[in-house]
């Protein structure tokens, strides 16, 4: 089967070309960049508030800004980047360890 020729029947994807695929997969990683480095600003940012705003303790302070931007990365990776339509509740109990 030669895939480089358009409109090409992939296996479970129907008529589709690989341009799309590629073009689909490539949104993909973008978003994921833009999630994965928004992540890294809400850590450093909440950091830098708790410890130099308020006057917390930098342990408490870190694990402030990691679980601010574990929540963050949960939801726009569910809504943005990988669109999946299960539950939500059960995926974050899934994510966090506790049983449904």
């Amino acid at each position: 089967m030669d895939c480089t020729q358009p409109g090409t029947r992939v296996e479970g994807l129907g008529r589709i070309s690989l341009w799309e695929i590629d073009m689909k997969e490539s949104v993909r990683i973008f978003r994921f960049i833009i999630v994965g480095t928004l992540n890294a600003l809400i850590t450093a940012l909440v950091i830098w508030v708790l410890m130099k705003g308020v006057g917390c303790n930098y342990l408490w302070s870190n694990i402030a800004g990691y679980v601010a931007a574990l929540v963050n990365n949960f939801f726009w990776s569910k809504y943005w980047i990988f669109r999946e339509s299960t539950d939500i509740i059960s995926k974050a109990a899934g994510i966090l360890c506790i049983p449904d």
